[in-house]
């Protein structure tokens, strides 16, 4: 998986708002969610890992949605 940085708990309960759970994603994005972990391992998709579940920023999803959507038009 992709390196991801520590951040304190002051961060996380600021960030916490702007997560979604790796199934969320997979949702919006009609994926499933082994392919989300994938996108994330290639760091296609950044995340934030808390207590052995990954979390993802939104602005992460609608950074890649941007990116898949400039390459498909």
């Amino acid at each position: 998986m992709a390196e991801i940085e520590e951040i304190t708990l002051e961060e996380w309960e600021r960030l916490r708002k702007e997560l979604l759970e790796v199934r969320q994603v997979a949702q919006i994005l009609n994926y499933s969610v082994s392919h989300i972990y994938r996108l994330i391992d290639e760091g296609r998709i950044l995340a934030v890992r808390r207590g052995g579940r990954w979390f993802i920023p939104r602005q992460s999803v609608e950074e890649y949605l941007r990116r898949y959507v400039e390459r498909s038009v």
